[in-house]
């Protein structure tokens, strides 16, 4: 609460999401936490609920796929696929070759 008084900033709780692991191993799915979209008030008043993120759930951070458990497989298919439609489009274009090169 201070830090945001301090600094002015506000936090968007409809873009986040709590997530946990319990001694290395996925925990349970559990309840939506009531927060307060100002900081600087009790989370009782105008709750807003952060949603349950699985730990094993990726979500997109800085424009990357990430997981609490560090598994990189969400990403690596995006690039993949972005990769493949590209070669296709450039494969399927009506360019000699070296234009295609």
């Amino acid at each position: 609460a201070r830090f945001a008084a301090w600094s002015g900033l506000t936090v968007n709780l409809n873009k986040c999401a709590y997530t946990a692991l319990s001694e290395g191993r996925q925990g349970s799915d559990e309840l939506p936490l009531p927060f307060s979209t100002d900081l600087n008030q009790s989370s009782h008043t105008n709750p807003v609920c952060v949603p349950w993120l699985s730990p094993s759930a990726s979500y997109r951070y800085l424009g990357i796929e990430l997981t609490a458990t560090l598994s990189w497989q969400s990403d690596i298919t995006d690039c993949l696929a972005t990769a493949t439609n590209k070669f296709n489009a450039i494969v399927a274009a009506p360019y000699s070759y070296l234009q295609k090169l």
